[in-house]
C-alpha cells in the first residue's frame, strides 16, 4: 500500500482520502466518524489505523470511557496528506 501511495503521489492519498463506501450520504463527508468508518474508508491494516492515532498521526477526540473514540474527518484527511507530503 504503502508503495503505491508512493507511485501515486498526492492525488493517490487525495483520492483515498476523499472516497466513501457508497451507502454514505454527502452529510457524511464532513462529520465525526468511528474507527469502523475509518478503517472502511482508508485501505490500511486495522493495527496501522490505531498506531496512527495513539501517536497521534491521525487526530481524534477520545470519550470519556478512554477507549472509544471520535475522528472529525477533515482533519484526518488533512493529516493524512500531510503524512504523505512528509513521504518525499
Amino acid at each position: 500500500m504503502k508503495r503505491r501511495l508512493l507511485k501515486e503521489g498526492v492525488e493517490g492519498v487525495q483520492e483515498i482520502a476523499s472516497s466513501l463506501p457508497p451507502h454514505e450520504s454527502e452529510a457524511a463527508k464532513e462529520g465525526f466518524i468511528d474507527f469502523a468508518t475509518l478503517h472502511a474508508r482508508i485501505p490500511v491494516c486495522e493495527r496501522t489505523l490505531r498506531e496512527w492515532i495513539r501517536k497521534g498521526a491521525i487526530p481524534s477526540v477520545r470519550l470519556s470511557n478512554h477507549r472509544r473514540f471520535l475522528l472529525w474527518w477533515p482533519n484526518v484527511r488533512d493529516a493524512l496528506l500531510r503524512k504523505e507530503r512528509a513521504a518525499y
